[in-house]
């Protein structure tokens, strides 16, 4: 594998402040198809906007290194480093100790035991909990590169700001707003015909806004045509693990420049007892819920609706830790 190629690619509005815009492609040849078919991987987190920050569009990996190294790109200084100290880590470990030798500014996109093993379905992380697949892990793994850490200070310039502004406005009222809100908001709203639990997006329920023109409202009420009011919080956490997911929440995070705040940040201090940090993102993994890595799932639990967020939290630490993805 190591005269394959590993694109890191950016889009134009990357590092701009455009709503939703901070992605980075990563293309390669596949681990697991026959043929070697061209894949591409993608993640959000801050590592795109980073690398806009730092001047590039662009980074390609091509050879492999003799040993375990890690690049380090801050600005227009490139260099690699070794890595022989984090080879064996997990990404998060790995993203821990680069940030100390470096800046807490600085995005690393790490991988984890599974693509140092290349395993064929690993992948990478970077920001701790926005993963990259589609077998890039093991190919960073054959090129013996452990991470890729960047930090830029020179920003992105804009050539007219009042245009930006507006076409910030109408994407984050008229298209986005529309796709996930206006359509089939999954709670009942005054300004809706209809309303489908199933739905993805969807706001807290049970708080209010006493400040509101015409106020008090439920902050669930999301009525479209208005950044104050329109709801692009989904609270994800819910969505895919139920109610008792709720008492686990601490705050939504996401993406650099991004309104839909799909990252929850959770707090369960039971998971301590397996091993496994007390706290963590629920990223796209929750959505394969790992309560089978208990004998009995859920019934291991005195709560069953507390197992599926436990084993959640274990299986989603396990599988971002080692890099796998699926």
């Amino acid at each position: 594998m190591k005269r394959i190629n590993l694109v890191f690619a950016t889009g134009p509005l990357t590092g701009s402040g455009a709503p939703c815009s901070s992605r980075v492609n990563i293309t390669s040849l596949s681990t697991f198809t026959k043929g070697n078919l061209v894949v591409d991987a993608h993640m959000g987190g801050f590592f795109a906007a980073q690398m806009k920050f730092a001047g590039y569009d662009v980074i390609i990996i091509e050879g492999k290194a003799k040993s375990p190294v890690w690049l380090n790109i801050k600005d227009d200084k490139v260099s690699l480093e070794k890595a022989d100290f984090l080879w064996g880590k997990g990404t998060r470990a790995t993203t821990e100790e680069i940030c100390r030798l470096t800046s807490p500014e600085t995005c690393v996109a790490a991988i984890g035991q599974a693509g140092e093993n290349l395993v064929p379905l690993s992948g990478m992380l970077n920001s701790r909990n926005h993963s990259g697949g589609a077998g890039t892990g093991a190919i960073m793994g054959s090129k013996n590169l452990k991470a890729i850490a960047v930090e830029g200070t020179k920003g992105v310039n804009i050539a007219d700001r009042q245009e930006m502004k507006r076409l910030n406005d109408y994407m984050m009222t008229e298209l986005i707003g529309a796709n996930n809100n206006h359509v089939v908001p999954s709670t009942p709203q005054s300004w809706a015909e209809y309303s489908d639990p199933k739905s993805r997006w969807t706001a807290r329920k049970g708080l209010f806004w006493g400040a509101a023109e015409g106020g008090p409202i439920e902050t669930g009420e999301i009525p479209p045509g208005n950044q104050n009011t329109v709801g692009f919080r989904t609270y994800k956490s819910v969505f895919d693990l139920g109610p008792a997911a709720e008492k686990y929440t601490v705050k939504m995070s996401g993406c650099h420049s991004c309104p839909i705040r799909c990252m929850t940040q959770m707090n369960i201090p039971q998971v301590k007892e397996f091993g496994v940090p007390g706290t963590g993102g629920n990223t796209c993994v929750a959505n394969f819920v790992h309560t089978t890595i208990f004998p009995n799932g859920p019934k291991d639990f005195e709560d069953k609706d507390d197992g599926r967020v436990i084993g959640n939290l274990v299986g989603l630490n396990l599988f971002d830790d080692y890099g796998l993805w699926v």
